[in-house]
């Protein structure tokens, strides 16, 4: 299928599950767009203009868009609903690792009653640690999630924010106790990866003080829990939260990492050892859509490299996020962490050889290209962000350019910290500290720079309003740019990726 088609169909699917997640479509709309639709398509059968045929398809696409959206449920069950604003006593299985902050945890509990099933988030202040698998009650009131203004004047929708993962009702405070474990080899697996991440985690403890270790399991594994609200305000101020959790970056580096490590390795074996790595990382790292985003696109350049053909990573990106929606249309709004990776890939995508080819006075080429990564990162980022948080940090950039470099080395030095803890913890835990002081230093190098630009006047600034409509009048400005300057600077195509993913 040609791109022009192929982007047609992606983009009118966007469209619709857009346009019905955030308006009321009627089947009389619907009806006239497929009237459209249809003499579009027939006008191409006649008169073989390619435009009708895009149109059709946009319109078609943006049909079926509207139609999934509609299938999916947003509202708790009726049987349920009855039980809202009481104080229930329910019986459920706990489906995702558990949410562990910093005086209480959320745990994500399946609750069947005959026939209907949901999920509840309990938030409970018990010490006790519950697993993926177990078999729990809770008791407290039920209750509907509401929308909260959030400190940037936004009101923010926490009630679609919990339904697009399958959540519609909240217990809080809740009285959680522990009736059995779960069995099965699906159990045992999520279990083992959750063993797996709680002993690196403690791990990391053995060889890393505080806060180095909390943010090395940030890249690694994800999590901004362990850092405590100061730290992780500090990280927000100097626009590099994006580095405290896992996100497409460190997927990256995985898949990076992986394929070199690998690269002698008969061309098959590599590629199906390193899959199954990238797997089991997303796993670990929680599969949230960021991180599942980035983990379909290396597949998708692993499946590439095995058949031999070229791996477009800009189709790449728009088939992953439409199969994505697809999936789940819930999270094209109401996942902020999807939002933000997809515009960063994007704009490293489309931006960074524009970008780089203004910095030629940079002669350091690993420089240039952090640099330029960052800024086309950011420029793509910047109005969604706005229109989403209303924080504008205005030292993120240069923050971005001193910190990124350091990343790939603390992951490493990081991963090697948690196999000195591991293996030294009982016997020489001095020899595990002493393992982990390069990855303390470079950890402490990502604080420090955090801290500094994060105390400085007007490091952020709130904007108070920021109009959806301007967000998609700047983004259509910016792709139309990119395409034109693209088009004169490289040729027809963008310039070709120059690492393994973006």
């Amino acid at each position: 299928m040609e791109s022009k088609s192929l982007y047609s169909i992606v983009l009118g699917f966007l469209l619709g599950v857009l346009l019905c997640s955030l308006y009321e479509v009627y089947y009389a709309l619907l009806l006239f767009l497929m009237l459209i639709a249809t003499l579009s398509l027939v006008t191409y059968a006649a008169f073989s203009r390619k435009t009708y045929l895009y149109a059709a398809l946009t319109l078609f696409s943006l049909i079926a868009g509207v139609y999934r959206t509609n299938l999916t449920q947003i509202v708790l069950p009726a049987e349920f609903e009855l039980l809202v604003d009481t104080k229930v006593l329910l019986t459920g299985e706990v489906v995702q690792a558990p949410d562990i902050r910093e005086t209480s945890q959320r745990l994500t509990i399946h609750i069947e009653t005959g026939d209907t099933e949901t999920k509840i988030l309990a938030v409970t202040f018990s010490k006790k640690a519950f697993r993926i698998g177990d078999t729990v009650s809770i008791s407290g009131v039920l209750k509907k999630p509401r929308p909260f203004e959030t400190d940037g004047g936004r009101e923010f929708a926490y009630e679609m924010f919990l339904a697009k993962d399958g959540i519609f009702a909240v217990v809080q405070p809740s009285e959680v106790s522990f009736i059995k474990s779960g069995e099965g080899t699906r159990i045992a697996v999520f279990r083992s990866l959750e063993v797996f991440a709680r002993y690196f985690n403690h791990a990391l403890e053995v060889s890393l003080p505080e806060p180095a270790s909390a943010l090395a399991s940030g890249l690694i594994i994800g999590g901004k829990q362990g850092l405590g609200k100061n730290l992780v305000e500090i990280f927000t101020i100097a626009g590099l939260i994006h580095v405290v959790v896992v996100s497409g970056y460190n997927v990256m580096i995985v898949a990076e990492g992986i394929m070199r490590t690998l690269s002698r390795f008969p061309a098959r074996l590599g590629i199906t050892l390193a899959g199954v790595g990238i797997i089991l990382f997303i796993l670990i790292a929680g599969a949230g859509p960021p991180v599942l985003r980035a983990g379909i696109m290396a597949m998708l350049a692993l499946v590439a490299r095995a058949t031999g053909k070229t791996y477009a990573v800009l189709r790449a990106l728009f088939i992953t996020l439409m199969l994505m929606v697809f999936v789940n249309p819930l999270i094209l709004v109401h996942d902020t962490g999807l939002q933000f990776s997809f515009m960063a890939t994007l704009g490293i995508i489309i931006g960074t050889p524009i970008v780089a080819k203004k910095l030629l006075r940079v002669k350091n080429f690993a420089l240039r290209e952090i640099i330029a990564t960052s800024i086309a990162a950011q420029v793509f980022v910047l109005p969604i962000l706005l229109y989403q948080t209303g924080n504008f940090s205005l030292v993120s950039l240069i923050a971005t350019v001193l910190v990124m470099p350091a990343i790939p080395f603390a992951m490493a030095f990081g991963a090697i910290a948690a196999l000195g803890g591991m293996i030294f913890e009982n016997t020489l835990p001095l020899l595990g500290m002493i393992i982990g002081i390069p990855a303390y230093v470079l950890l402490s190098y990502i604080i420090k720079v955090a801290s500094f630009f994060a105390l400085l006047p007007y490091a952020q600034i709130i904007v108070t309003t920021f109009p959806f409509f301007i967000v998609v009048i700047v983004y259509t400005l910016l792709l139309m740019f990119c395409a034109r300057y693209t088009e004169k600077t490289f040729g027809k195509k963008l310039a070709p990726s120059r690492g393994f993913l973006t």
